[in-house]
């Protein structure tokens, strides 16, 4: 498959406009776009009049669309890391699932040797030093950290160990952490070390799993169908928008994609450069070359995922789609973009 970054058309405002893949800001006059030839990994980035400025091909996958202060792409032997407008390594981005960290609450890893920290999605300066040899995404206002863990590995999945978890907030203090439900303590909670579920997999003869598998290609084809009337009715709707309501569009689009990723537990620019470019890969092709596994998320909700045959060194599931068992037993196919379809219907 091509590595082509192409949406839907009535959401290619979020492309040019101005908030990138990891929410930078941009301003008018200083900033650069990517540009992508049609051959894999042949992407760059060129200023506002066109002119390349970093050739396209220099940079396996460039993973930020607009380049203001810093952008993330994958160098070969370091991997996902940032640089800046002078193409200087400035940290390396942790790896997650499929990709580079996205950001939770404003803050997404980095890592500098074995040491993790953490860099601001808006203008990548990093906020807490790289010092801890674990540490999770931050959850309402805190990230939970060890500099004392080990790794335990089941199959392809690995999960973090520790004895001596603690919190920071987003200076990188030692705060108290968030107290579960049911009145237990916090170092109750952290001396219990139980590990991570593993993912629960569908067995292809459950009915769950027959009931997407038999229709996740052809929901993904309609959504991403460019030519289909509903999306050719919903661009003249975002074109026909004001200039403050485009604004508020771009940001409800930009947090319901976010809210919806997080909960396939994939990361965003992954997502967002694949989906509608699986939705124009024909059946066959897409029965050749990708495996479909059906994950159940648990609250009657099921993730179905588009697995590569041949495992690639960066990760073999290129795509995660959600799905919904309503309460009379169907299942209802959550679209990603439904937000901004219902406000663009308005």
């Amino acid at each position: 498959m091509t590595r082509f970054l192409t949406l839907l058309p009535f959401i290619f405002l979020l492309l040019t406009g101005r908030p990138g893949s990891f929410g930078q800001i941009i301003p008018d006059d200083d900033y650069l776009v990517r540009i992508c030839d049609t051959a894999p990994g042949d992407c760059g980035y060129a200023n506002l009049e066109g002119e390349p400025i970093i050739p396209p091909g220099k940079y396996a996958i460039c993973f930020t669309d607009t380049f203001r202060t810093y952008a993330i792409v994958t160098i070969p032997e370091t991997g996902f890391a940032a640089i800046n407008r002078k193409e200087e390594i400035l940290y390396e981005v942790f790896p997650f699932d499929n990709g580079p960290d996205y950001p939770s609450e404003g803050l997404f890893r980095i890592r500098i040797g074995n040491k993790i920290g953490f860099a601001d999605e808006i203008t990548g300066k990093v906020v807490i030093k790289p010092q801890f040899d674990c540490a999770w995404p931050f959850e309402e206002g805190v990230a939970k950290v060890s500099t004392d863990c080990w790794i335990q590995s089941y199959g392809e999945h690995v999960t973090w160990h520790s004895d001596k978890w603690y919190y920071i907030d987003k200076r990188g203090r030692e705060v108290e952490g968030p107290i579960p439900v049911g009145g237990i303590t916090v170092n109750e909670t952290l001396d219990i070390n139980i590990p991570s579920p593993l993912p629960v997999y569908l067995e292809q003869n459950d009915r769950i799993y027959i009931t997407i598998n038999d229709r996740v290609v052809a929901d993904v084809r309609q959504r991403a169908d460019t030519g289909s009337a509903e999306n050719k009715f919903l661009a003249r709707q975002l074109h026909a928008l004001s200039k403050e309501k485009q604004l508020e569009f771009e940001t409800l689009f930009l947090k319901s994609i976010t809210d919806y990723t997080s909960k396939a537990h994939f990361y965003i620019g992954t997502f967002m450069l694949f989906f509608n470019e699986l939705g124009r890969m024909d059946p066959v092709e897409i029965e050749n070359e990708l495996d479909i596994r059906v994950q159940f998320l648990g609250n009657d909700t099921y993730a179905a995922e588009f697995w590569e045959k041949e495992r690639h060194e960066r990760s073999p599931k290129v795509m995660v789609v959600l799905y919904k068992r309503e309460p009379d037993g169907s299942i209802t196919f959550q679209d990603p973009f439904q937000a901004a379809i219902d406000f663009l219907r308005k």
